[in-house]
């Protein structure tokens, strides 16, 4: 839910946030709905990274998500592979145009 309404917010029109709902309909992407379990285990992943590490609450929560699921999470934050529950099902990625920066699994 929380990279949903990431990706939502970033849209600049109604006309993007149509295609995105698109793409990630035809790409197969479920929608994983927020719980008290996933609440609890993004703050306490805050608690020990936000000062540290600089881990925020949106990542926290998409971070808990996929520990507690056990889905796979690629993204272009590095910061989080500072998460070591999370290390076994994540990638990071580098972003288009970024010099030669190593996928982390």
């Amino acid at each position: 839910m929380q990279t949903y309404l990431e990706l939502m917010q970033g849209a600049e029109n109604k006309r993007e946030q149509a295609a995105i709902k698109t793409l990630l309909s035809i790409a197969g992407f479920k929608i994983i709905h927020l719980k008290k379990e996933i609440g609890i285990k993004a703050a306490e992943i805050v608690e020990k990274h936000a000062l540290a590490d600089g881990i925020r609450s949106g990542d926290a929560i998409v971070a808990a998500t996929a520990i507690l699921t056990g889905e796979r999470l690629s993204t272009f934050d590095k910061h989080m592979s500072k998460i070591e529950d999370l290390k076994p099902r994540l990638s990071v990625v580098k972003k288009p145009g970024e010099k030669d920066r190593k996928i982390i699994r």
